[in-house]
Parts: structure tokens; sequence; C-alpha cells
């Protein structure tokens, strides 16, 4: 949201943006720099603050006004009433917003340039331009044709086959898909696996590890039921043998009632 506008000259315009949440909370305030076209179009020019121009912690962070001159000069005020003055730097400065008051002037660090007197940032040297590790630079100068320059290279003097510079490969590396997608295929290949690994939660989930408990179970019974049939000579073995069978019966889903040993396999 648009609070306050200013103009630098006829070509470049101040805006002092505020962002507010839905609840209309107050979340941010910046200092939009447009260029203006005589076709009536407009460009970004440079958004203050920024990596470059930090405002200095005695301003508070809710800006309500701002006031630009011909010269080149910006004055804000803050919510709690305090004023901060940004002068234009010389050629190869910015203006270091980091002072306390008034803003002083700081040379452009190696790979970057200013050619005007502005507020603005300094730019980034284009590519295949470099300062060659000068700082305060006007401009930038082209480098050889076998050098690294990249955008915003502080040195130009690098070779492109140089030691100093190492091929780091940052793509994350994604898990194989299965050789088979289809669901019913999945799942057979996991039912039938168990994993023998440090954490017993993947043996507990296994089908395969509750099936062989569930079969050592069921021949227990049949062998208890063996041993009822031939060694036990006591009634109460035979009644107790019996009282199995009428029980497990009950669960006969192969001859529907009739034998005992389906109840077990049900």
């Amino acid at each position: 949201m648009g609070k306050t506008v200013g103009w630098l000259d006829d070509n470049t315009s101040l805006v002092l943006v505020n962002t507010y949440s839905l609840s209309y909370v107050w979340s941010a305030s910046q200092i939009f720099t447009y260029n203006m076209n005589a076709n009536h179009s407009f460009t970004v020019v440079s958004i203050i603050p920024n990596t470059q121009q930090t405002l200095v912690p005695g301003i508070g962070p809710i800006l309500i006004s701002l006031v630009g001159t011909q010269s080149g000069v910006i004055i804000l005020l803050d919510s709690q009433g305090n004023y901060y003055i940004i002068l234009p730097s010389p050629l190869g400065d910015t203006s270091d917003t980091s002072t306390n008051l008034v803003s002083s002037n700081l040379p452009c660090m190696p790979g970057t340039f200013s050619f005007a007197p502005n507020i603005q940032p300094c730019s980034l040297c284009p590519e295949n331009y470099s300062t060659f590790g000068l700082t305060g630079r006007v401009s930038c100068e082209l480098c050889p044709s076998d050098a690294f320059c990249p955008l915003g290279a502080a040195f130009g003097n690098i070779s492109a086959s140089s030691l100093l510079l190492t091929s780091t490969n940052q793509a994350p590396a994604y898990p194989l898909s299965p050789q088979s997608v289809q669901f019913e295929n999945i799942l057979m290949e996991n039912m039938f696996t168990i994993s023998f690994s440090s954490s017993n939660h993947c043996l507990l989930v296994s089908p395969l590890f509750w099936v062989l408990i569930i079969m050592l179970l069921g021949i227990l019974i049949v062998l208890v039921m063996t041993i009822l049939k031939y060694c036990a000579i006591h009634p109460l073995g035979k009644k107790t043998r019996k009282g199995l069978k009428e029980f497990f019966k009950h669960f006969d889903l192969i001859g529907e009632g009739d034998l005992w040993i389906g109840g077990i396999i049900s």
C-alpha cells in the first residue's frame, strides 16, 4: 500500500510502501525507487532497505512519511517521531544508511559499481565484466576471454580452468521408483518379506511375521490335541479334548462345522 510519494527529479520517483496483514496489522515499510520513462511506463530501480543499505537501529521499523528534494536528499520519519536523512553518494559510492541520523558514503565493493550520484545501492557488474578486486568503481572492465566472470564477479583474472573453481552438484538425489508401480504388485512384494533391522517396528508390522506366529500357534494346538488323544489316561484330559473339539468346530469354515482341524486352519 503506497503511503507517500516523492520526486528526486523529472524521471525518478520514490514511493513509501507499507505492507499490512489481513487484519490491518503493519508488516513492513519499504522505499521503492521508480524510473519513469517518456511513454509513461516505470521500472523499479531499487528498494530500501536492502542487503547493502540497512536502516540504522535508531529508526523504527514503521515509516510514516518521506520527503525528497531536488538535490537528491531523502528525509524519513518513523512512527516514534525519529527522522533520518539519506544523502546522495558520489560516483563509485553508495549511501550507507547504517550510520546515525545522516547517511555516509561507502565505496562500492568489488564486483559492483555506481555511475551516478544517487541514493541507490551499487549495481552488479554484468556477465563477462569485473572490477578486478578494486572498490569504488564507476564502471566495470571487460574480462579476458578465458576468465571466469559471472554476474557480479569481483575478480576477472581467474581462469575458467583454475583449480580454485570446483564443481558442485546441488541437485537432490530422488529415490528410485520400484519396477512395478501397481498397488497389488507392491503389496505382494512387501507381504512376503521380513526386515531384521535395528528397529523392531518393521518386524512387528510385517504380515509374514504374524502369519508365522499364527502357524506356530496352530501347530502347538494340534500337538496338544494329539497328546490328549493318545497319551491322556485321566477322564479330565479326554473331557478337555472334547471341549476343545467343540470349540474349534464353531470356527470351521472348511467343513462347515464338522471338522475341528478346520477351525484351527480357519
